[in-house]
């Protein structure tokens, strides 16, 4: 016949070669697939190189701290032979009240070159045997640590008659005291053989005393190591602050913030204990630097809790970090409020309590895994290090123990393992964001790619839909020109011309792709109404059961809607064995929380034609027994994907000799369309390029 044109032989023969059966097969996930596949393997290249390495320069930089700090310390510490005190021994006052003269003849007990009794509102009385030098100079008595509130020296009268008293501490303005220096000194002459002293100490901090009778010379050597000390501290602590700072201004973070407001508080609060904040005010009134000290030592922990928290809510249960952290802001508000009320020991006892308590609970925060995929060694080792610093800075203040001159620097450790701890941290989370970052943009570029193949493959797919549309579309006209109604009838001559009209509609829907979403086309009609329509139209030969009592209005695509329910119901009729019933139904069903209709067909099968339900509604796919029954394999293939273009399910089971096909569609077709997937996906990596 004419209307065999070459080219409609052509797309019949490369459809028989399955050269374009590709063409016809077009998925976002598929698309996609590629780029998920390549994030995960880099994702998991990367975490493997990162492992080792993340916790070995951070290690490496916090033993080189403690063993500068402390090798600095004991240049510090001064030679065991400079030492002039042949005795100590210690009295403690309950009352505060008593006078030298009752204690002279008391029972003092012996102790320890570094006297440690913690937060206690007893005064203690120290008494001292000091041998003279073989020439005859003075020596100093040497006090440490500085930030005691008052320590009165009582020494022999040179008539032998009484005690001479002088002062110095904290309290004292520093232009009042004997010495320019920053520990507390008095200068002294004992006679030969030895000469004995009394020293009262008194103060609201912790009540932590250690004397040295010493030369000049050893005084300023002693102060050039503590100055030396002082700037390799500052030269650490700017470097580390300064890159805060820049950190902040490159990439701003309330993180970053919090750890430069904490770490600027924790080195004015070492300098105030060390003694420097009193030398660089000395003309300050008696009180202000003791004051000043309490507060920044009570205001550094809270700092401190609310830069924890921010590192924790990544790793740990969000709830129990903020609890617990508003709780410890909650006692540093009560602290300061007990320091401004003026019980200053109180507010410090507790201040020490409560950072030893919250060292213990950040470490355990990182020791326990509270999340699947978190595996940390880098805060489990830097939180470990800063629990072990904490306990031995704030052990000795409490009155437990003491490591000897060490204890003395116990801020510079302190405050720099703690800054180089949060230095770490801070810069890996930088490390991370900029590698999700970088992430983020490649995914960016892998899914722009795919979506750009998408869309080539797509224009493939568009140009040989037309093309088929084409070559189908002229045979059917030729068909309807050459049916002739004299011959046919005028009855059957109708039903040939409608049949004609619904394969060219459907083909002439089929070709407009921009039409092809769940609202495409759709109308308001009766799905049980449709369904008797179809069933009509196929005039069955074996008997009909159908339960569609009332109506089913769903909106959709009737054309589309009708195609399906031809499909499935023919599919029924060629498989079901002569004379078994088919049962149809049509009624309500809700799924996934949207409203919609279920159509159901069921028949029997024969013993060797029972399909596979996980294969049937593959390409080209027939039952093993189905063979001498008229088919190509592609009709419930069709009906799948015309399933899922209208939003709707399509189901297969099989038992008991019988097979159930069931078609569920929406009430209401769902605003989406499977096609902008990628693109969706491009332009939420777009609009956050930096997270996660």
């Amino acid at each position: 016949m004419a209307w065999k044109s070459q080219g409609n032989s052509g797309v019949a023969r490369l459809l028989r070669e399955g050269r374009l059966s590709g063409l016809m097969e077009f998925s976002p996930r598929r698309a996609a697939e590629p780029v998920a596949s390549h994030l995960k393997t880099a994702s998991i290249r990367s975490r493997v190189a990162d492992y080792g390495s993340e916790l070995l320069l951070p290690l490496l930089a916090v033993i080189g701290i403690v063993i500068t700090i402390l090798g600095a310390a004991s240049l510090v510490s001064l030679h065991p032979g400079s030492d002039h005190v042949v005795e100590r021994a210690v009295l403690e006052d309950p009352s505060a009240r008593l006078g030298v003269e009752d204690v002279v003849g008391m029972q003092f007990a012996p102790v320890k070159k570094l006297f440690s009794e913690g937060f206690t509102p007893s005064a203690h009385w120290f008494r001292l045997r000091v041998r003279p030098q073989a020439d005859g100079r003075p020596l100093v008595l040497y006090i440490r640590p500085t930030f005691l509130d008052r320590v009165t020296l009582f020494e022999p009268d040179s008539s032998g008659a009484g005690w001479q008293r002088r002062e110095t501490g904290d309290l004292l303005p520093f232009r009042q005291r004997e010495a320019a220096t920053v520990a507390l000194t008095f200068e002294i002459r004992p006679a030969a053989p030895d000469t004995v002293y009394f020293l009262r100490l008194e103060t609201t901090s912790s009540s932590l005393f250690g004397v040295e009778a010493i030369d000049w010379r050893d005084v300023r050597q002693a102060e050039l190591a503590s100055d030396a000390l002082l700037v390799l501290f500052l030269a650490i602590a700017a470097c580390i602050l300064f890159w805060s700072i820049g950190d902040f201004v490159r990439r701003p973070a309330p993180i970053t913030v919090l750890f430069i407001a904490s770490q600027l508080c924790y080195i004015v609060s070492m300098l105030a204990v060390m003694g420097y904040i009193a030398a660089l005010m000395p003309e300050a009134p008696a009180g202000r630097v003791s004051g000043l000290t309490s507060a920044l030592v009570c205001l550094a922990p809270a700092l401190g809790v609310m830069l924890h928290r921010q590192v924790f809510l990544l790793y740990a249960p969000a709830t129990l970090v903020s609890t617990v952290s508003w709780m410890m802001l909650g006692c540093s508000a009560v602290l300061i409020a007990i320091l401004m009320a003026g019980h200053a020991q109180f507010a410090l006892r507790l201040n020490s309590m409560l950072l030893f308590a919250s060292s213990a609970f950040y470490f355990a925060m990182a020791v326990w895994p509270w999340r699947d995929g978190v595996r940390s060694p880098l805060l489990r080792t830097l939180y470990g290090v800063q629990a072990v610093a904490f306990a031995v800075t704030v052990v000795p203040l409490l009155g437990i123990g003491n490591l000897g001159e060490w204890t003395y620097h116990y801020p510079y450790i302190l405050v720099l393992m703690y800054g180089a701890q949060m230095f770490f941290l801070i810069q890996r989370r930088a490390r991370e964001r900029d590698a999700r970052a970088a992430e983020n943009r490649a995914r960016l570029d892998l899914v722009t790619q795919a979506l750009d193949a998408a869309r080539r493959q797509r224009d493939v797919q568009d140009r040989f839909a037309a093309m088929l549309v084409h070559e189908i579309r002229n045979p059917l006209a030729a068909i309807q020109l050459s049916i002739d109604p004299a011959r046919l009838g005028p009855e059957r001559y109708r039903d040939i011309r409608a049949a004609l009209c619904e394969i060219d509609a459907i083909v002439r829907r089929s070709s407009q792709p921009e039409e092809a979403d769940p609202k495409g086309g759709a109308t308001r009609f009766d799905l049980a109404e449709a369904l008797r329509g179809v069933v009509a139209s196929h005039s069955p030969v074996n008997p009909l059961e159908m339960q569609a009592r009332e109506p089913v209005l769903v909106a959709s695509d009737r054309q589309m809607v009708d195609m399906v329910l031809s499909n499935l119901v023919e599919n029924a009729i060629k498989h079901a064995p002569a004379g078994s019933r088919i049962v149809l139904a049509c009624r309500r069903l809700a799924r996934g929380g949207a409203d919609g209709a279920v159509v159901t067909i069921e028949n029997a099968l024969l013993p060797d034609m029972a399909p596979d339900p996980a294969r049937v509604f593959d390409k080209f796919y027939r039952a093993p027994g189905s063979r001498g029954v008229p088919g190509s394999g592609l009709g419930l293939y069709i009906v799948q994907g015309v399933t899922e273009m209208l939003a709707g399910r399509v189901g297969c089971t099989v038992a008991q000799g019988r097979i159930r096909l069931e078609f569920w569609l929406p009430a209401v077709p769902p605003d989406r369309d499977p096609r902008h997937a990628l693109s969706g996906e491009a332009d939420r990596l777009r609009e956050r390029p930096g997270r996660r």
